[in-house]
């Protein structure tokens, strides 16, 4: 492939994008302002299928499904619309599965994913979708397998002005041992809605069941209007307008650094990069910072003429690493190859449990591997993993044999259930960030 500059895809139907991911399928899902979610392979990007049917008007943030499951989840923002939930839907085909109401009237623009541990041996684990409830002055979330919503509410009344904002973008951040999590959620001063004018700008936190109640972490300046974020649970991430800065907030102390010069445009969607890097989404640019203290800016990708990137995500075509990003202006969506630097970081999938050796025939394994994609030694989150399984007569618990898993805020995924057939052999399982590493591989041997 060898692009040396983002190539741009229009989309085929003329419908505005918002964000992208990479789905369980290996497809590219594309949420749109248009009723419409776009399917677009990966190696042929004008190959396209516009995704219609039960979508709503308005398709904002997407994740294929935190369990592993043949799905995508994505935030459906009202607007002209009378209504905002959050959507599930199968892809493989595509169908409506689950519609996870919010207030009516709710305007949630973005979702992220959560995995907890809810026991240690066997190791076991709860899922979650998490978003922002501006409407509500709320977080909250969707336990996958389950339906409906569970809010946590910032502060009201009396005494808790400085929690008058508008809730934007969620991320959470870990315990190190994996059984708590922590919101953390942009908070925007907000002129916008009639009726539901908010005052204060800032990042705000909370830990569920925890004995410390919502706290704010303060921007340098008063205007300051933190936009998206995320976490790798040692720091949390923000963009920011007026100026438009990258905060970074470390977990433990919430004391704050920021990139030491504006940036000439505002930054949006944010990932992060197996290069060790964050990566931003900008109306002129994606630009690429390192995670050092100074926030050093690291070379940036510039767009074609007249283009913008809102939305961003990670993935391979042909075993290269690729960001794809969304153009809204350009009715359009982006691919850039990531060259290799002459001095890479030392980056790769391992095995962190293997937590079975051996099945008896017929036998479900429910948590067959885990492995964790580190790059110099810090989990990378979200990064797309493809996993196989290599056998006569054993798959995947759905009948599969590859799937497309994206890793949590400490870098693990966890490969689906395995199911075992009727006879005696060695399963092989593969995990690999598409072909820039050799596979981390485990066996698991099936009767005798």
């Amino acid at each position: 492939m060898g692009d040396q500059n983002p190539v741009e895809f229009k989309l085929h139907g003329g419908q505005k994008p918002h964000s992208i991911t990479v789905g369980p399928d290996g497809y590219l899902y594309v949420t749109t302002d248009d009723r419409c979610v776009v399917r677009v392979h990966p190696k042929n990007p004008n190959t396209q299928t516009s995704l219609t049917a039960d979508v709503p008007l308005l398709s904002a943030g997407v994740l294929r499904d935190p369990m592993g499951a043949k799905a995508i989840w994505f935030a459906s923002p009202a607007n002209t619309q009378e209504y905002d939930p959050i959507y599930e839907f199968g892809v493989a085909p595509w169908e409506y599965k689950k519609k996870h109401d919010l207030d009516p009237k709710e305007r949630a623009q973005t979702i992220t994913p959560l995995r907890l541990k809810v026991k240690d041996n066997p190791a076991t684990y709860e899922h979650r979708v998490l978003f922002a409830a501006p409407m509500q002055k709320a977080v909250g979330y969707v336990k996958c397998g389950s339906k409906g919503a569970n809010f946590h509410n910032l502060p009201r009344g009396a005494g808790e002005e400085k929690f008058d904002t508008w809730p934007w973008s969620v991320a959470a951040s870990l315990s190190e041992d994996k059984k708590k999590f922590t919101y953390w959620v942009t908070g925007r001063k907000w002129e916008h809605v009639p009726g539901n004018h908010r005052s204060i700008n800032g990042v705000y936190y909370f830990t569920p069941g925890g004995e410390k109640k919502w706290d704010k972490v303060d921007l340098d300046k008063k205007e300051q209007s933190p936009v998206h974020i995320i976490t790798d649970s040692k720091y949390v991430w923000v963009g920011t307008e007026n100026p438009n800065k990258i905060v970074r907030i470390d977990v433990d102390d919430k004391s704050t650094k920021s990139t030491r010069d504006d940036l000439p445009g505002a930054p949006r969607q944010m990932i992060f990069g197996v290069d060790d890097c964050i990566w931003v989404a900008g109306k002129d640019k994606i630009y690429r910072f390192k995670k050092d203290d100074d926030i050093t800016p690291d070379d940036s990708v510039k767009l074609p003429e007249g283009s913008e990137a809102l939305g961003l995500c990670l993935g391979t075509v042909d075993g290269e690493p690729v960001v794809w990003y969304t153009n809204p202006t350009g009715k359009s969506i982006g691919r850039y190859v990531v060259p290799s630097p002459p001095d890479p970081p030392k980056a790769g999938t391992h095995a962190e449990d293997t937590l079975v050796e051996s099945m008896a025939p017929g036998e479900l394994c429910e948590t067959p591997l885990t492995v964790r994609y580190m790059t110099d030694g810090n989990p990378i989150p979200n990064v797309p993993l493809t996993c196989r399984l290599i056998a006569d007569e054993a798959t995947f618990a759905d009948g599969s044999r590859e799937y497309v898993l994206h890793t949590d805020n400490a870098g693990r995924v966890v490969l689906p259930p395995v199911q075992a057939g009727d006879k005696a052999e060695q399963v092989r399982l593969e995990v690999a960030y598409g072909d820039t590493e050799p596979p981390t591989t485990a066996t698991i041997r099936v009767g005798a």
